[in-house]
């Protein structure tokens, strides 16, 4: 090949390499465009979908209780030996839960499966007292649980008929035993800002009402009586009288005093505060009378006190007696 002939060829080669990487470029344009296209649409396949909020555990709670010991009025505090019984609707772990209102001393795991779990508790629990009808005051003594950690969003506590009650031979000494209940709430705590489902079961009480009557009326009742009898006596006994009213007086605001010591102070007043008050009433108008009578005597006013007298022996008992009525309204 002479010199022209390597002149020619690269000249055509000068001529045709344009042209290819042309060609080239468009083809390798035209793969690019193609590759990012399947690999945007893979992309946007890719993975599953994100899963929705699995619903909340339901656990069907019952209590069912064994024994109750003695409630102390001045507290609140009592001891109960129960049952308590979980059934998830799933395999579930309600173990972590709390009592609300007191402390279990000893848990016994008696029964477990992935969905069931029973227990045998014995704890200390206090209740809140309502004295405003004492002598004939009812209480309702409360055992409420909640889940430690599980808000109602994860765990929901449903009530069980079917696992809750009272055994036959419970007794609550010196009270009479009125009934059961269960409910499950929602208690929301605004420091943490989560509500979390509570399961309560509570009895009610109340005193028995024949020993009220006995031990907190009927001796009052008596000593206003015995202070009413004064009203037998004429103006011309009065100095006997206001012995009778003062010792009647005096009686009753000591039988007051022996009523009340058996119940913490409260902020209110107590049905038989205001029995007693009543009663106050009744015999301070007695006495008031008596000492008028002592007046009108010394002044040489008989008529008067014998006036005086006649009224005053019914409108005093009737007031009180309609007083009482009153008070007994409002228990």
């Amino acid at each position: 090949m002479n010199l022209h002939d390597y002149e020619a060829q690269d000249i055509m080669s000068n001529r045709l390499a344009p042209r290819t990487v042309l060609r080239f470029s468009v083809l390798a344009t035209c793969l690019a465009l193609l590759g990012l296209g399947a690999t945007g649409s893979t992309n946007l396949q890719e993975g599953p979908p994100p899963a929705a909020p699995a619903a909340a555990t339901v656990v069907k709670t019952g209590i069912y209780l064994l024994n109750v010991g003695r409630l102390d009025t001045t507290t609140g505090n009592f001891t109960a030996d129960f049952y308590l019984t979980f059934d998830c609707d799933r395999p579930c772990n309600p173990a972590r839960f709390e009592f609300a209102n007191g402390q279990a001393v000893e848990a016994d795991l008696q029964y477990e499966t992935p969905t069931r779990r029973e227990y045998r508790i014995q704890g200390n629990f206090s209740t809140n007292i309502d004295f405003r009808s004492y002598p004939f005051d009812k209480h309702k003594l409360l055992v409420a649980l909640e889940d430690k950690q599980q808000p109602e969003e994860e765990l929901v506590y449903q009530f069980a008929p079917e696992l809750t009650g009272v055994d036959s031979e419970v007794i609550v000494s010196g009270w009479e035993l009125m009934g059961w209940e269960a409910r499950v709430t929602s208690h929301y705590y605004p420091v943490f800002d989560e509500t979390y489902s509570r399961f309560e079961f509570f009895i009610e009480i109340r005193r028995g009402t024949v020993a009220a009557v006995l031990k907190a009326l009927l001796p009052a009742l008596f000593i206003v009586a015995g202070g009413f009898l004064a009203f037998l006596l004429g103006p011309d006994k009065a100095l006997h009288r206001l012995t009778i009213d003062t010792g009647a007086l005096t009686g009753a605001i000591l039988f007051h005093v022996n009523v009340t010591s058996q119940i913490p102070p409260v902020g209110s007043l107590t049905y038989a505060d205001k029995f007693m008050i009543v009663n106050y009433i009744g015999l301070v108008g007695a006495l008031l009378t008596t000492v008028f009578m002592l007046i009108l005597t010394d002044q040489k006013r008989d008529e008067l006190a014998e006036r005086i007298h006649r009224i005053t022996r019914s409108a005093v008992p009737l007031t009180w007696l309609l007083l009482q009525a009153v008070a007994a309204y409002t228990l």
